[in-house]
């Protein structure tokens, strides 16, 4: 281990000391120069099959140790191959962590399984975990390694006496294969050598034997191998009492017996079949062995070259000398069930419809991410502390083979997950028990994409950044990756450039969803309101960070619309020593932020006349005031903030209306509801999967083409928008008023899966960032497949963002989930036939229901300056203040009204 220096800490402290600024008026402290990063002690955890030693040969490791910052590694390298959930295991990261100074907080950088080690220690470690800063996680597979799941059914297959009891002749592997024949009889004509029907083997025991899937779907979390404590190394005591579901156990009977008959069959007939990858969803797809063409899992060739790239022969270390070799290196170790994928995906019917599930394999990660989720969602609701998560993927090589994507080599598009990668930060966003994502506020995940590299990220909340690729081996060196990580844990990049100063009158703008706002040292000791916006409606924390940067409290603060363009709220702040910054994170990444910061004594209004924020749930907005005779009438509008509609049905009773500061006795109030146009935003998103047939495809086409080429570029107040989707969503053309270039991009040729849910979501993401109403208009048949997103998602990233959703069923529309999308979102759903005219729609979805008050009462003395004020009963509103002087009073009313009275005054002369 190398240790800084000496002196090193002293010669910073005497910088410090040369660099301090003398003390403000009214504080009670100086401020150190602030500093992005404050070095804290470094705790290093290695991977799999390595040792603590190794992260001395990489420059991060050194080069934080010139930062002042002092580094501990855990090794537990001679039982790395063995169950990271055992107490032996835990022990020696305590060790670890007992040579930290005592009770001071640190960050952890973990490569690998490191990561997986981690989060579980701090999971059952809750009084090391509040002193945990952040964790900086460089190619942990948190959602498994599909090497591991690769080595663990194989192995199974290869030696199926050592899972289960009479090995292939197992009760259930033998009616496994008896059903496996009887779906080749079902398909295949024996003796022609011909294919009868087209069905995936998944779907076909679902319809002809639908316990075996129900008992996958029923025991996800059920464990199962608990007995099996010593096929590799020796088991140690103190783990989790399983090694992987019941479900996979079930899965992986399924596949041993299909693999078990389909060699028989080989060697029966003598038939010979071409290796190539294997590919597991494939070959529950493909045909039969007299036809297809793919290598199944049979031959122990095939078995053994899949464990030997990741662990060596499976007796000792014959396959590479030089390894440390104080266990066995082999696929039956306990080690590959903790890593192994935390998913698979399975196909099933139901109710005629065609069904997936990620079904739990990996018990442990999918265990270990639900109770993180937990605490974190207790966390956040009881605004207690836990440590930031950043995970960086990396690519490993230009063909994919090794690494994060591993196996592409065997088990190509095993879509094991809803959302993220291999490599994704954690808590999962696909663990939606007890929290719906937003425990991942300060979490970060990044993905480092090589430059030309057609691989992007599942994940739709990864930040992308371009790099090279990066061997899985040598990630603990990639020193520029963790630098800027562990430099800019906000950003990744420079959290300078979204830090501003506390000082009255600053205003920031941050394109980020980030602001660091942090004292000066004429700030100091004083009170000020930060006031927060947004360009579009969302909600901020904000938390008060100590001279570690870890939140020590933390409020949640919705940003509302008001007298004001876009969205604020305003928050009481106090600058002292005790905080070094305030954090203001937006829910969303999409969040772009603004802050500005006054004093106490700042005036009641701003520079643009606004009223303050204020925190009340509606907004009174004047429009306009008249006078005729001796009656004056006052227009107003009330917003609900919440969601930024106009509000009807209020009486003379809910209002407050003073003249002069007198309350007005008998106010007469009346309501017209108008409908107005607004400059609106439509989303046209069309479905070109194969479910929706030729002809129903072909009458959207054109009824989508109709309606955009239909429109008018000067009178149209719209603008609109074109995805189109199938298994995946494309952007046909963004948001634009070039309505015929939108028309001609609806004619593609496309096809594949549903992804209506995805569209959706997609689609409301889009329209999100525009002001004005908001429509997505959707043709389709309704019926989702192969999306990762669920019903309850896609209606409420549509109400969340108070977009309407109108839809147009064709062919065999699922109505039931047509209609639940409209009436849940406000919109309408529509049945057709055939192409349609849609022009009727533009009204509708340009148009939306106006709210105005007209207040009447006396005219006062026109002569003196007046005030009329108003707000709502019990504080549910701004005071809303218009100035008589202030009026532009119609010219011919005022004349009118001179002549008559000189008229008057004459006739009163003559008759006097």
């Amino acid at each position: 281990m190398r240790l800084v220096t000496s002196w090193l800490p002293l010669l910073l402290l005497l910088s410090l000391i040369g660099t301090a600024i003398p003390y403000s008026q009214n504080a009670h402290a100086d401020i150190l120069p602030y500093e992005p990063v404050v070095p804290l002690p470094i705790l290093f955890v290695h991977g799999y099959d390595d040792k603590g030693s190794s992260w001395e040969e990489a420059d991060f490791y050194n080069y934080v140790q010139t930062l002042g910052a002092e580094v501990v590694s855990v090794d537990y390298n001679k039982y790395s191959r063995n169950d990271i959930t055992s107490t032996k295991i835990n022990n020696l990261f305590t060790e670890a962590v007992d040579q930290l100074p005592s009770d001071t907080k640190f960050d952890i950088v973990a490569h690998s399984m490191g990561g997986l080690l981690t989060r579980y220690y701090l999971l059952q470690n809750e009084d090391v975990r509040s002193r945990v800063r952040r964790v900086i996680m460089i190619g942990t597979p948190n959602h498994g390694s599909p090497i591991a799941w690769q080595n663990r059914v194989s192995d199974m297959i290869d030696d199926p006496k050592d899972y289960w009891e009479d090995g292939m002749k197992n009760a259930e592997i033998v009616e496994y294969r008896d059903y496996y024949n009887e779906y080749t009889d079902n398909m295949f004509d024996t003796y022609g050598g011909g294919q009868i029907e087209e069905q995936s083997y998944e779907l076909w025991l679902s319809e002809h034997h639908p316990e075996v899937i129900d008992a996958i779907l029923e025991k996800q979390q059920l464990g199962a191998g608990g007995e099996l404590t010593d096929l590799g190394a020796e088991v140690l005591p103190g783990g989790l009492d399983y090694r992987y579901s019941e479900a996979f156990n079930i899965y992986a009977k399924i596949l041993a017996a299909r693999s078990f008959e389909r060699e028989e069959r080989q060697a029966k007939m003598g038939m010979i079949v071409q290796g190539v990858p294997f590919s597991l969803k494939e070959s529950f797809v493909v045909e039969d062995d007299n036809i297809s063409n793919k290598q199944q899992l049979t031959g122990k060739d095939l078995v053994d070259e899949g464990t030997a790239l990741k662990e060596g022969m499976k007796k000792g270390c014959t396959y590479n000398p030089f390894t440390d070799c104080d266990q066995p290196a082999t696929a039956k170790n306990i080690v590959q069930d903790r890593l192994m994928l935390e998913r698979f995906e399975l196909h099933y019917y139901e109710n005629d419809q065609i069904q997936t599930e990620y079904v739990v394999s990996n018990l442990f990660l999918s265990w270990l991410a639900q109770e993180e989720s937990r605490y974190r969602a207790q966390a956040l609701r009881n605004n207690t502390y836990y440590p930031q998560y950043i995970t960086i993927a990396t690519v490993d090589d230009p063909d994919n083979k090794m690494g994060r994507w591993t196996t592409d080599l065997f088990v190509k598009n095993m879509s094991a997950w809803k959302y993220e990668d291999h490599d994704s930060v954690v808590p999962l966003k696909s663990v939606t028990l007890f929290s719906n994502g937003e425990d991942q506020f300060l979490d970060r995940n990044v993905k480092i994409i090589p430059g030309g590299s057609s691989k992007i990220s599942k994940d739709p909340y990864a930040i992308q950044r371009e790099g090279g690729y990066t061997f899985h081996g040598d990630q603990m060196a990639a020193t520029d990756l963790l630098r800027n990580e562990y430099n800019n844990p906000l950003t990744g990049t420079n959290d300078s450039e979204v830090t501003m100063d506390i000082v009255p009158g600053n205003e920031w703008s941050a394109d980020s969803s980030i602001i660091i706002a942090k004292p000066a040292n004429e700030s100091l000791g004083n009170d000020y309101k930060l006031e927060i916006s947004s360009n579009h409606k969302t909600t901020v924390r904000i938390m008060e960070r100590d001279q570690d940067q870890m939140w020590t409290k933390m409020k949640t603060v919705p940003l509302l619309k008001g007298d004001y363009s876009g969205y604020r709220a305003e928050v009481d702040i106090a600058v002292n020593e005790d905080v070094t910054d305030y954090l203001i994170v937006g829910a969303s990444a999409d969040d772009k932020l603004t802050a500005a910061v006054h004093s106490e004594e700042d005036p009641e209004q701003d520079e643009l006349g606004y009223a303050p924020v204020g925190r009340y749930p509606y907004y009174l907005q004047p429009l306009d005031t008249t006078v005729e005779g001796d009656t004056v009438r006052q227009r107003f509008r009330v917003y609900n903030r919440a969601n930024d509609q106009a509000v009807s049905g209020l009486d003379a009773s809910d209002f407050i209306f003073k003249l002069n500061g007198k309350t007005l006795l008998y106010p007469r109030l009346s309501m017209e509801g108008v409908n107005i146009e607004r400059a609106g935003n439509i989303m046209l998103a069309l479905d070109y999967s194969s479910s929706m047939g030729t002809v129903p495809r072909n009458y959207s086409m054109m009824s989508a083409y109709n309606f955009l080429s239909g429109m008018n570029m000067e009178k149209s107040k719209a603008q609109v928008g074109v995805i189109g989707f199938t298994d995946q969503v494309r952007l046909l053309a963004g948001l634009t008023t070039d309505y015929a270039k939108a028309a001609k991009a609806v004619y593609i040729e496309d096809t594949g899966g549903t992804s209506l849910y995805d569209a959706i979501v997609d689609a409301s993401s889009i329209l999100a960032r525009e002001k004005g109403k908001k429509s997505l208009l959707l043709l389709t048949d309704g019926e989702d497949s192969g999306g990762s997103r669920d019903i309850e998602e896609a209606i409420e990233s549509a109400k969340s963002r108070n977009i309407t959703v109108y839809l147009l069923g064709f062919g065999d529309a699922n109505v039931d989930v047509l209609q639940r999308i409209a009436d849940e979102t406000g919109g309408k759903f529509y049945f057709a036939n055939e192409a349609v005219d849609l022009s009727g729609l533009y009204s509708t979805v340009t148009t939306e229901k106006d709210y105005i008050y007209t207040l009447e009462y006396e005219a006062p003395d026109l002569t003196k300056a007046n005030e009329m004020t108003m707000k709502m009963t019990q504080d549910r509103s701004n005071e809303a203040a218009v100035p008589y002087d202030s009026l532009q009073l119609p010219l011919p009313d005022i004349q009118s009204w001179w002549d008559k009275a000189k008229d008057l005054i004459n006739d009163m002369k003559e008759g006097g």
